[in-house]
Formats: structure tokens, sequence, C-alpha cells
């Protein structure tokens, strides 16, 4: 039996953007500085940030995780994990999962 090569994620993730668009892997740069600017997660409060950004125009980081809820019909669902950065100047939005409260 032979062995399996195994590849690693990251050469994983590097065959596969080989064939994106220049524009496809800017955004993947971005996304990626994004991450790296979170790795110390630090949630952000939804209402606290906007009361901060309604006084304070200077650029945050590129890349940080956000807690956030929905409402519908007079419910209130949630709480849902984001990670945010932003890419050419607009704020990109990936959906991490509803975060499980123990």
């Amino acid at each position: 039996m032979a062995n399996a090569l195994k590849i690693s994620p990251v050469d994983s993730i590097v065959h596969q953007a080989i064939n994106l668009t220049r524009a496809e892997l800017l955004q993947l740069q971005d996304a990626i500085g994004g991450l790296v600017d979170a790795t110390e997660p630090q949630v952000i409060d939804l209402a606290e940030a906007r009361e901060e950004r309604r006084g304070n125009s200077k650029p945050g980081p590129q890349g940080w995780f956000e807690i956030g809820y929905k409402n519908k019909n007079g419910k209130t669902y949630g709480p849902y994990k984001y990670f945010r950065y932003r890419s050419a100047g607009v704020k990109k939005s990936t959906y991490i999962g509803k975060v499980v409260e123990s």
C-alpha cells in the first residue's frame, strides 16, 4: 500500500488560489490580512461599536470578529458570529456560525 501524500492546509489553499483572478487574489489578501489583525479575537458589542463610530472616524483594524443578533417579527435571534474585514475600502463579512452559549 502506497503512502498517501499529505498536503498541509496552507498548501491546499495556495493550490486552490492559483485559479483565482487578480481581483480575487487581492480580496483574499485583504481577508488574510484581516484574519492576521484579528488573531487576538475581540468580540465587539454592536451598540458600543455604533456609538464609537459616531464620534470617531479613525480607521479601525482591518479585520475583526463581531457578534450580532437578528430581529424578525418581534423576535430576537442569535447570537451569531461574523468575521469582518475591509477590502478596497469596502466592508466584507463572513458568517462564522451561531454562538453556543454555555
